[in-house]
């Protein structure tokens, strides 16, 4: 179900916003982020803003997924017990405005051994479409894979997986798929028919949350270890072959913890769930978002 609470504004101020990227937006496809990521490291990487998300007609719940897409930012949430949703927000240099929410509706829901499908994941994609997981929150969970066009909103299903996919890379080079399960514990490869191709046990040990493909067979992804006071990296993966799972970590660069204002500390890093990634001028732009609820933030560090 589609909410148009300002559907005025909805059309008027995307053409009004002022880019949060004007440099570097309309150049990502030609520059290679992944040669500019590998140059990077921590110390290159500086706080820019914090923009509140938590406000407004739609509740982020628990954020899992960001794509930035012309100056409007889509994120994936969830609210536990309930349903997955997608936010489009219109970016400009100083707010997020809320322009549309989809809930991700269940049709079997009624059914009393159906799961819900409630866990809308890491996202990825472009102007042709927007890439989500719905899963079933738990470990081996079932799980649909969704394109929903970023223009319109609206939704169709790819296919089916029988595993709780948590995050997902779409490469759109090979019309492939690279999916974590629960935890990250295994990737698969899968062609755009959901067959499996290979499946592997994940041999870095992190835990991908949300991934972006860079290039053909590589992405940058949000990761994380640890549980009382988790380590936060931003990682270049490159996969061994479009049908392989199996991957090499290129490239590491550590990330602070934040509170949602920008200032230090905190116990989550700022990879702790979504995150993308774009060009600028003369380097990078990341984008997270961290934190759930009111204390949702979208907080961009670049070089």
């Amino acid at each position: 179900m589609i909410q148009k609470l300002w559907p005025i504004l909805s059309l008027i101020l995307p053409a009004l916003a002022l880019p949060i990227s004007p440099a570097g937006a309309d150049r990502a496809v030609s520059v290679d982020i992944a040669a500019r990521f590998q140059a990077l490291s921590a110390k290159d990487l500086h706080f820019v803003k914090s923009i509140p998300l938590g406000i407004g007609p739609f509740p982020t719940y628990h954020p899992q997924g960001a794509k930035i897409l012309n100056h409007k930012l889509y994120l994936t949430s969830v609210r536990a017990g309930h349903s997955g949703y997608l936010t489009e927000y219109a970016l400009s240099e100083d707010e997020a405005l809320p322009l549309r929410q989809v809930r991700f509706e269940n049709s079997e829901q009624q059914q009393i051994l159906t799961p819900n499908l409630e866990h809308a994941g890491g996202l990825d994609g472009n102007e042709q479409g927007l890439y989500i997981p719905l899963a079933a929150y738990r470990s081996r969970g079932p799980a649909k894979i969704l394109k929903v066009d970023p223009f319109t909103l609206d939704v169709s299903v790819v296919g089916a997986i029988n595993d709780h996919i948590g995050a997902l890379i779409r490469d759109a080079a090979s019309n492939r798929f690279w999916f974590w399960n629960w935890s990250a514990n295994d990737v698969y490869s899968v062609d755009e028919s959901m067959t499996i191709s290979d499946r592997q046990p994940n041999p870095s040990r992190w835990q991908y949350q949300d991934c972006k493909s860079v290039a053909p067979l590589e992405a940058l992804c949000s990761a994380k270890k640890g549980l009382l006071w988790p380590k936060g990296e931003i990682q270049l993966i490159r996969f061994n072959g479009k049908d392989q799972a199996s991957f090499t970590v290129l490239h590491r660069v550590s990330v602070p913890h934040l509170q949602p204002d920008g200032r230090p500390g905190g116990r989550r890093p700022l990879t702790y769930n979504a995150m993308d990634v774009e060009a600028t001028e003369h380097g990078l732009r990341f984008y997270f978002v961290p934190h759930d609820g009111v204390q949702s933030h979208l907080i961009v560090l670049e070089n």
